[in-house]
């Protein structure tokens, strides 16, 4: 599969369309990737929120955190699901607010 650098640099834009793509994408850089973006520019539209919901189970890792873990946070840290599970890196990343992305 060929990198998609246009398609990242929309979602950095906060583009939600491509957020979507992002969150629907096979690959998992992708999928964490557009979590992050909708983070970042509080994306809350239905049809956004029903795909991060939808990747709170999917336990493809990168750099230690799996996709499902990074959505948790993410539902958590919009405001629209609150995280009541034992997870520590869930935690760590709600008590984080995903600052860190923020340059």
């Amino acid at each position: 599969m060929k990198f998609n650098h246009e398609l990242l640099n929309k979602c950095k834009e906060g583009n939600k369309e491509a957020i979507n793509r992002a969150l629907s994408a096979a690959g998992a850089i992708y999928r964490i990737n557009g979590i992050f973006n909708a983070v970042i520019h509080k994306v809350t539209a239905d049809d956004t929120v029903s795909i991060i919901k939808s990747l709170k189970t999917d336990d493809i890792e990168v750099s230690g955190y799996s996709v499902g873990q990074i959505a948790l946070a993410a539902l958590d840290v919009l405001n629209i699901e609150h995280y009541s599970g034992d997870d520590k890196k869930v935690h760590a990343l709600i008590a984080s607010k995903f600052a860190f992305l923020i340059s």
